[in-house]
């Protein structure tokens, strides 16, 4: 009964953009969740360039969050961004207030997220996950931002301890927009200690292609480590990100904490 309640609440939902409590990799969701009871703090910093020749398109995210284990199934989320946004963010009404680097750094949005693992009855582990984001003001006067639903079907398969293969897809509405994105991951240690560093790499892409647009240049590919801090309960991930063409970059630096 709980299973169809929470696949009735997943589907149900109009319709993603990639979430920030992922327990294995760095962007994408996984199978695997904080245990009932468990609470896992993390936080992320992110630096993106939206466009290489326009440095008034970056951006910056400090993401804390937390989550708890509702259920060895069930896991709850929520956290907020603490932005900063160059002037081409910023809604043309605005801008003449905050030329040339744009505002400084806001809270942005709040956002809440369930997640569920199925049980494992297939050779594929199926989970699922449901988000939503809602924008401050700030963002909404700055930003034109607007709330934004998420649904993810997760597929992962183990090969090993703590070596796997993942897939997510995701859809969602940001506003009136529709989102359909695809993600495709990999991890594995490279070394003997199955515990010790790792190496993953996440690969997105949407399902729809856009007219006149190079579609291989719409990929955008997170190559990432991963190790703890003298704890199992403690891991550091880091990543640096690019589209095919290096115009659109990223880095990320995330601290998990399982207490």
């Amino acid at each position: 009964m709980l299973w169809a309640l929470v696949a009735l609440l997943l589907f149900s939902f109009p319709s993603l953009l990639f979430a920030h409590h992922a327990m294995e990799y760095i962007e994408m969701e996984s199978y695997n969740l904080a245990r009932k009871g468990d609470f896992v703090l993390h936080i992320h910093y992110d630096y993106f360039v939206e466009d290489r020749d326009d440095p008034g398109s970056d951006h910056y995210e400090f993401t804390p969050g937390l989550s708890y284990g509702v259920t060895d199934y069930l896991m709850f989320d929520v956290h907020t961004h603490l932005s900063k946004f160059g002037i081409e963010h910023i809604v043309p009404q605005r801008r003449a207030l905050y030329e040339p680097g744009g505002p400084s750094p806001f809270f942005e949005a709040a956002a809440f997220s369930l997640q569920a693992k199925i049980p494992s009855f297939f050779p594929v582990d199926v989970g699922l996950a449901l988000s939503y984001e809602v924008p401050f003001r700030r963002s909404v006067d700055l930003l034109d931002g607007k709330k934004v639903f998420e649904r993810t079907l997760i597929l992962s398969r183990d090969l090993g301890e703590h070596r796997n293969l993942c897939a997510n897809l995701k859809f969602g509405k940001d506003g009136d927009e529709t989102v359909k994105e695809w993600a495709l991951g990999a991890k594995t240690p490279l070394t003997e200690d199955p515990h010790g560093i790792a190496a993953g790499i996440e690969v997105f892409g949407p399902f729809e292609k856009e007219e006149g647009v190079d579609y291989a240049k719409r990929l955008f590919i997170l190559v990432g480590s991963y190790f703890p801090l003298g704890s199992q309960n403690v891991q550091m991930k880091t990543g640096l990100g690019f589209n095919l063409g290096f115009e659109r970059l990223r880095v990320n630096a995330t601290l998990l904490y399982l207490f």
